[in-house]
């Protein structure tokens, strides 16, 4: 299993790989299909595949944004999907490094749900075994 970050300039021609990822992450995130691909197109959103090199298939996306925070970038990871994620999970360091190394990253912010479930095991205390930190709390209301 191998991370393949998508260079944004390929979004249209590798579509066939994470779109069907994006379907799934609609449903989830409150966006539609044509406003996730709009934002990975334009770079406003960056893809990330978990890649089986030995069946040539991808397992998971991540879906990640680059943000300034006093001047310095920083990386958010928004969304994911895929099932199994015992499969491609350790991938996350590589994110890590990846953002750090080749996109000058100096800090991670990651959207945590906080609900436990028997498809989505606790990711707040998933993340905290590796080094992360609570910081804030996201309110949310429809309007």
């Amino acid at each position: 299993m191998v991370h393949v970050p998508i260079p944004t300039a390929a979004v249209p021609a590798t579509a066939v790989y994470w779109l069907p990822f994006v379907e799934r992450i609609a449903k989830r995130s409150r966006n539609s299909v044509a406003e996730l691909v709009c934002m990975a197109e334009c770079g406003d959103m960056l893809l990330h595949l978990a890649w089986d090199a030995e069946t040539k298939t991808p397992l998971a996306l991540a879906c990640t944004r680059i943000f300034l925070r006093a001047g310095q970038p920083v990386w958010e990871y928004m969304y994911h999907w895929g099932p199994r994620r015992e499969l491609w999970e350790h991938l996350f360091s590589d994110l890590e490094k990846f953002h750090k190394d080749a996109l000058g990253c100096v800090a991670v912010n990651v959207w945590a749900p906080k609900f436990k479930s028997k498809r989505a095991p606790d990711w707040i205390a998933w993340l905290e075994k590796r080094g992360y930190r609570a910081t804030h709390v996201i309110m949310e209301k429809d309007l």
